[in-house]
Order: structure tokens, then C-alpha cells, then sequence
């Protein structure tokens, strides 16, 4: 219960993020990026692992702090999983977050296309989840079953198009 106050404290912290936090801060190092983007796949693959607390921790605080990578937050598309705090909905609620900041920094020259940055923060949740349901398999929520479905025949990426203009257009923050 705690781990997962923590976790939803720090998606609170991160949602709150302001540009005060990145004064005096300069851009994120290559040995950050690279932290940044091997702490996300560890999380993907990994997300109960004992490491997962402090990672999700680093990560918050790079994301909130670097000015030079920009993570979009859209809860809309995963919304299901804010309505439980049942099987490990937090610590996949904020998965798409460091997924997103994986696919920024390894596909610099899509970082503004927002499709694909979102679709990334969404398979990067389902790869958590797919995971978790490895060793938790009564872990199943069925809103990401029929996602896993819709990707599976090659249908993820026009629901989350379609879901973001009209989701996620009002609600949309950029974290920098």
C-alpha cells in the first residue's frame, strides 16, 4: 500500500511540474539519456522488480527537471486504469510516461510527431503489463486486454490517434 502511495504521490509531483524546477539546470547529459531510456525498458520489462521504486523515482525527477526533452501526458487514453488502484494500476498508469521519454530520446526526429510519442507510452504500458501478468496472471484488467487485441492486429496506433484529438487535445501537458 505504501509503494503505491508513493507511486501516486510521485505522479501527482509529476503532473505539477514547473519550469521553477528546471532553473539552473542545463540540458540532460548523453550518460543521462542513456540511463533514462535503459531505467523505461527495465521498467517495461520488470515493473514489480526490487530496483522498480527507486527507477520510477529517477525518472520522475529527470523528467520533471531536463529541459530539453519534452514528455506529453494524456491520462484520457489509459483512464480506465485511474478508476483502480487493483492490480498494479498505478505503477502502469505512469509507465506511458517513461516510455514516451524512452521513444523521445531514441527517436529524436519523432518527438514532435505526437501519435507516435503517445503510441510508444502505450506499448510501452502494455509491455509492463504483459510482464506482470508473467509472474500475476489474475493481474488482467480487460480495458488493456482489448488494447493488446487492438494491437495485435495492427489497430493501436489509429485508436490512439483517434483517441488523442479528441481526448487529449484539452487535457494535453507537456512536461518539460
Amino acid at each position: 500500500m505504501l509503494k503505491r502511495l508513493t507511486c501516486c504521490l510521485s505522479l501527482l509531483l509529476l503532473l505539477s511540474a514547473t519550469a521553477a524546477a528546471q532553473q539552473g539546470r542545463g540540458p540532460s547529459t548523453a550518460e543521462e539519456r542513456a540511463k533514462a531510456v535503459r531505467l523505461a525498458r527495465e521498467l517495461e520489462n520488470d515493473p514489480l522488480g526490487e530496483s522498480a521504486g527507486p527507477s520510477r523515482a529517477w525518472l520522475i525527477e529527470f523528467v520533471k527537471t531536463v529541459p530539453d526533452i519534452d514528455v506529453v501526458i494524456c491520462s484520457s487514453l489509459l483512464a480506465e486504469l485511474f478508476k483502480t488502484k487493483e492490480s498494479y494500476a498505478v505503477e502502469l498508469s505512469i509507465q506511458p510516461v517513461f516510455s514516451e521519454t524512452a521513444f523521445v530520446i531514441e527517436h529524436p526526429e519523432s518527438a514532435k510527431d505526437l501519435t507516435a510519442v503517445l503510441v510508444a507510452g502505450v506499448k510501452g504500458t502494455l509491455r509492463a503489463y504483459e510482464s506482470i501478468l508473467k509472474t500475476e496472471p489474475k493481474a488482467r484488467h480487460g480495458f488493456l486486454d482489448g488494447l493488446i487485441e487492438k494491437r495485435d492486429k495492427d489497430q493501436l496506433e489509429s485508436w490512439v490517434a483517434e483517441t488523442a484529438k479528441v481526448a487529449c487535445t484539452a487535457e494535453r501537458k507537456v512536461i518539460r
